[in-house]
């Protein structure tokens, strides 16, 4: 029998997206707007697990994923508002399971208004980006 090994791999990064709001009171989750996952075409979905990093301090956590407005913003809900201040950069990845390494959507903030899609693919890894699949 031949055995299989499976590993976590990226499968989308919104990097650099600024904090807009946080909501201690809400019960949990990341709120991402709209247009940013569209954008993803998929790649992070409502309620996905997601695992979130505040470049300006280094706190990390887990949560699920919920879609806002139909816009560009992300806050940071529950507990994890308390990791955050309002214009705090963050990292938002997603992960899934696989046997390789089969590529990754990116949302890269050039600007707190900003951003540009890329599509990171197993022949991209050394920092070169392509166009997204379909696009």
């Amino acid at each position: 029998m031949e055995r299989v090994e499976l590993k976590t791999f990226l499968t989308a990064k919104i990097h650099r997206i600024p904090v807009t709001a946080k909501s201690i009171d809400y019960s949990g989750s990341a709120t991402i707007g709209r247009n940013l996952l569209e954008a993803l075409d998929g790649a992070i979905q409502p309620y996905e697990r997601v695992q979130i990093v505040n470049i300006s301090t280094g706190a990390r956590w887990e949560t699920y994923v919920i879609a806002g407005e139909e816009d560009d913003s992300f806050i940071a809900n529950g507990a994890a508002a308390r990791l955050v201040e309002v214009g705090d950069l963050c990292i938002v990845m997603a992960y899934g399971i696989s046997q390789r390494f089969e590529g990754c959507s990116v949302i890269n903030f050039t600007s707190s208004t900003h951003w540009q899609l890329s599509y990171c693919s197993p022949d991209t890894l050394n920092g070169r980006s392509e166009d997204p699949p379909g696009s």
